[in-house]
């Protein structure tokens, strides 16, 4: 329900209308007319949790020495208040270049395996209730990390009068591909 810029009383009754349903809970919950108050839209933020815990752990990790990357993951939900029982779940894996994977199915399943053909480099957790999205998370996964550092602690005077400055150089890499 963001007002954006492009946002003028030509297109405002539409808007009303769009988001009617959303303006009644508004008041109704917080006792709060945005029609009468129009210059609070957009400052409010009304966040209503699911209490789904999703955990997820790649259960092939690689032994140290081992040149390559897990693909098998474990997806396991839990609904603290047991109240989407008829809720789904859309679990996709994207790696760069390639198809993504998508894996479908009800959380009441509880626990299941999921098979990469390839390691994602991204991760994303979709649970649908009813046709809405309740919740939605997606992660990245660092493949490597590489620090560069210079660091100058004086200056040194040549022979010829200029100055050259000392300094050390730091090189890490963690996990290169």
């Amino acid at each position: 329900m963001f007002v954006g810029n492009e946002f003028s009383s030509n297109n405002f009754i539409g808007w009303v209308e769009e988001y009617k349903h959303l303006l009644e809970e508004i008041n109704s919950r917080f006792n709060l007319n945005l029609l009468k108050r129009p210059e609070l839209i957009n400052s409010y933020t009304f966040f209503k949790p699911t209490r789904i815990v999703v955990n997820c752990k790649f259960t092939d990790k690689p032994y140290r020495g081992e040149e390559r990357l897990p693909t098998k993951m474990k997806v396991a939900f839990y609904d603290e208040f047991g109240v989407h029982k008829q809720a789904k779940y859309i679990i996709t894996g994207y790696v760069e270049g390639v198809e993504s994977h998508s894996t479908e199915g009800m959380i009441s399943e509880k626990e299941l395996n999921i098979d990469f053909e390839t390691s994602p480099d991204e991760l994303e957790i979709k649970i649908l209730d009813h046709g809405s999205v309740i919740y939605n998370c997606k992660h990245g996964f660092l493949r490597s990390i590489q620090i560069q550092g210079k660091v100058t602690y004086d200056s040194v005077v040549l022979e010829n009068g200029s100055k050259v400055s000392r300094y050390s150089k730091l090189d890490i890499n963690v996990r290169k591909d």
